[in-house]
């Protein structure tokens, strides 16, 4: 076989081990115990970019990209001891990225790419224990961007999206063990985010969105045990934003939606353990509210909505056995209220409506067994149809 020319330098720290440069654009070492590795790649326009680390115990890794045109960089780091990992790319057109950690322990992995436009970009980290994990890309104009982390113990992960135009923006956890878990998105105008938790114990969930206009946003949280879970949404123009969370022991669940202007929102929440879950909409002009809680165990449910133009909110509450339910609608104008509560054992269920012009107000509870039911509704102007329904009622 004739492998391409290539010339060798001398890494060191390493004990003879060989650093090698292609022509193709292929980095290896392995093996290693240097202080310090450091690529820096300026000013070119390479087919393919290629760089592997594996086997190896760094103090600190640092990646440089920047003014150049590659079809494509792959970075793979694999079984190493590192204490600092560092990916840089900035004023490039690339046209896919893509990040691949597996088998490590480093302190702190940190990935930044800015002023590029790139087609793809896909992190993928697995069977690692890493203390910090932080993701930023701002001023970028990407088609797809994709988070993996599996199977592992990172103290902290950030991501953090700004000022860029993605496409899809999909955000995958499974089977990890992280303290906290924070999603930062703003500025942008994505088509569709997606965030998928699945199989973890965090400590901490927070997702923030703000002053972006995204056609889609899903959330996605599923066997998990979090202590807090927190979704905020502001000054955004979504057409559609749904949080599903099932099968998990939360100890509270927080909804934030301010200034807003979405076409429809579905909040559902099935076969979970809460201690708290707490709703709060306010300042946004509304389609459709959609709310629903089945199989649960929570012991408050609290619905806030002010300041608003829904179309159309729905309540529907089942199979439950929650301890307290409120419900708290003021200073809107909503063509339509539905609330529905069935197949419950609540301890007490409140409903205050004020200062707002409904068109319908229904309430119907049945199959249920509440120690006290309360309706209140005190509006601008009478509502035109008012009804409530309760059968089956012990």
């Amino acid at each position: 076989m004739i492998h391409p020319p290539k010339k060798s330098i001398l890494i060191p720290g390493c004990k003879g081990t060989k650093y090698e440069e292609r022509q193709r654009g292929v980095n290896t070492a392995s093996h290693c115990i240097p202080l310090k590795v450091l690529f820096r790649i300026s000013h070119c326009i390479p087919l393919k970019v290629l760089f592997r680390i594996s086997h190896c115990i760094l103090l600190k890794v640092l990646f440089r990209i920047s003014h150049c045109i590659p079809l494509k960089v792959l970075f793979r780091i694999s079984h190493c001891i590192p204490l600092k990992v560092l990916f840089r790319i900035s004023h490039c057109i690339p046209l896919k990225v893509f990040f691949r950690i597996s088998h490590c322990i480093p302190l702190k992995v940190l990935f930044r790419i800015s002023h590029c436009i790139p087609l793809k970009v896909l992190f993928r980290i697995s069977h690692c224990i890493t203390l910090k994990v932080l993701f930023r890309i701002s001023h970028c104009i990407l088609l797809k961007v994709l988070f993996r982390i599996s199977h592992c113990i990172p103290l902290k992960v950030l991501f953090r999206i700004s000022h860029c135009i993605p496409l899809k923006v999909l955000f995958r956890i499974s089977h990890c063990i992280p303290l906290k878990v924070l999603f930062r998105i703003s500025h942008c105008i994505p088509l569709k985010v997606l965030f998928r938790i699945s199989h973890c114990i965090p400590l901490k969930v927070l997702f923030r969105i703000s002053h972006c206009i995204p056609l889609k946003v899903l959330f996605r949280i599923s066997h998990c045990i979090p202590l807090k879970v927190l979704f905020r949404i502001s000054h955004c123009i979504p057409l559609k934003v749904l949080f599903r969370i099932s099968h998990c022991i939360p100890l509270k669940v927080l909804f934030r939606i301010s200034h807003c202007i979405p076409l429809k929102f579905l909040f559902r929440i099935s076969h979970c353990i809460t201690l708290k879950v707490l709703f709060r909409i306010s300042h946004c002009i509304t389609l459709k509210v959609l709310f629903r809680i089945s199989h649960c165990i929570p012991l408050k449910v609290l619905f806030r909505i002010s300041h608003c133009i829904p179309l159309k909110v729905l309540f529907r509450i089942s199979h439950c056995i929650p301890l307290k339910v409120l419900f708290r609608i003021s200073h809107c104008i909503p063509l339509k209220f539905l609330f529905r509560i069935s197949h419950c054992i609540p301890l007490k269920v409140l409903f205050r409506i004020s200062h707002c012009i409904p068109l319908k107000v229904l309430f119907r509870i049945s199959h249920c067994i509440p120690l006290k039911v309360l309706f209140r509704i005190s509006c601008l102007h009478a509502p035109l149809i008012s009804r409530s329904r309760i059968s089956r009622f012990l």
